[in-house]
């Protein structure tokens, strides 16, 4: 068997010990729930989109050797190599079973020296190739409890330089990392004497910053950098992986529209032939608006003639306490490029059809986005383009972004609660 196999075996096996049906009928509660039950049996946790991501069998490269490991042994192998060596036994077995019941067959003389050299040689050989494939190194499990991490920010200004508190328990083994924020990219080892890290923040919004070894989070906290207002700058990188520029969002609006004009921005020498991305972020206490029910209207527009670049885009940002969410628009022939996001349901434009959020960005788009007990609704321009459903109990918000693919404009923002209370309007 490939170990896309293996997998596809193990997760059936996990899936009758638990008994709760088939996991095509299983609701996110469900895999929170199991996700629990992993840490209870192996203090390792796993997040919620890797778990879904096997379930679902969509993984380009196998789960790593840590996650395997935890869920073979929830299911009650040693480990990987364990099940793996464990199934090629049972293979050789069940083969000889069918075959002696095929008619004109015995089982006398059937386990021959031959057989079992074969069946010998195919364990070796997967335990082998677990042993290349993986680089075969025993995994520690370590306690959370005996990790430590706490923040401050210097400042309320951006960019903003945060110190973290760390505690490393002695006689670690592998790398610890610290992770910014949920971008996996943005990590930094350190180094087991190691007691206060500092990063910088150019943007504001709300993250989660986390203690990682062996791809599994031992401590995490939340951080949240207020801005004054709207605030906004310009990235060539949307992923923040480099320093903004810095341009007051008051220069932006004119006559209730927000835009920053190309011209505009040349004087702050930002090189116009390069790709880069408009930023508007909101991030204050927004009181107790939960994921699950409220509203956000927002009209924008991205014409090419003023310095939308090729494949023009605007995305908008919801971050939650605990998920986030993200409504793309782009040229219609762009639409493979995109990705959309609303607290976990995932689509990528390379494997979706995503051509319900293809606009003409030429023309001012009125986006509004209906939430009610966990069913959310997008439209543009009052057509319905997505719904879905969802379960984030608890999940409050606290940060608003808005991007555009060049100079893009935006307006009437409007936030409105459950009830229909309007809370915000731009």
């Amino acid at each position: 068997m490939s170990n896309k196999e293996y997998v596809q075996v193990l997760l059936g096996i996990i899936e009758a010990q638990l008994g709760w049906g088939s996991s095509e009928k299983w609701l996110q509660r469900d895999f929170e729930n199991l996700i629990d039950r992993i840490y209870a049996a192996t203090r390792v946790n796993l997040s919620l989109s890797t778990v879904k991501r096997i379930w679902k069998n969509a993984y380009k490269e196998l789960p790593n050797s840590a996650t395997l490991d935890a869920l073979t042994r929830f299911a009650g192998y040693r480990d990987w190599q364990d099940f793996k060596v464990a199934q090629g036994i049972k293979k050789v077995l069940d083969d000889e079973a069918v075959d002696d019941a095929v008619p004109g067959h015995t089982a006398k003389g059937r386990l021959t020296l031959l057989r079992v050299l074969l069946a010998l040689f195919l364990v070796a050989m997967v335990v082998f190739a677990g042993y290349w494939y993986f680089g075969r190194k025993s995994v520690v499990v370590y306690d959370p409890n005996d990790f430590e991490l706490s923040l401050y920010a210097v400042s309320n200004e951006l960019p903003n330089t945060v110190f973290f508190r760390i505690k490393i328990p002695p006689g670690i083994t592998d790398t610890v990392w610290l992770q910014q924020d949920w971008d996996p990219r943005r990590r930094e080892a350190l180094q087991p004497t190691d007691t206060l890290i500092s990063s910088i923040y150019y943007a504001p919004g709300y993250y989660k910053a986390k203690l990682v070894v062996n791809h599994v989070v031992m401590q995490e906290v939340p951080l949240q950098l207020f801005s004054n207002g709207w605030e906004s700058a310009v990235f060539n990188d949307i992923f923040q992986r480099e320093a903004p520029v810095y341009v007051p969002s008051d220069s932006a609006l004119r006559a209730g529209e927000y835009h920053f004009a190309p011209e505009f921005l040349k004087h702050y020498r930002i090189d116009l032939s390069r790709e880069y991305w408009v930023g508007y972020f909101l991030s204050r206490d927004f009181g107790s608006i939960q994921a699950a029910d409220f509203s956000f209207e927002i009209t924008v527009k991205n014409p090419a003639f003023n310095g939308g670049l090729a494949c023009r885009d605007v995305r908008i940002y919801f971050v939650f306490s605990n998920s986030y969410g993200l409504i793309p628009l782009c040229d219609s022939g762009c639409v493979s490029n995109i990705q959309a996001y609303f607290c976990g349901n995932y689509q990528n434009g390379k494997k979706a059809d995503l051509s319900n959020f293809g606009a003409d960005l030429e023309q001012w788009v009125q986006v509004r986005y209906e939430a009610r007990a966990g069913h959310g609704k997008i439209f543009f321009n009052n057509t319905l383009r997505s719904e879905f459903d969802y379960e984030v109990p608890g999940a409050e918000l606290r940060f608003i972004s808005i991007y555009t693919k060049g100079s893009g404009y935006w307006k009437e923002a409007k936030l409105f609660d459950a009830d229909g209370n309007l809370l915000l309007l731009e």
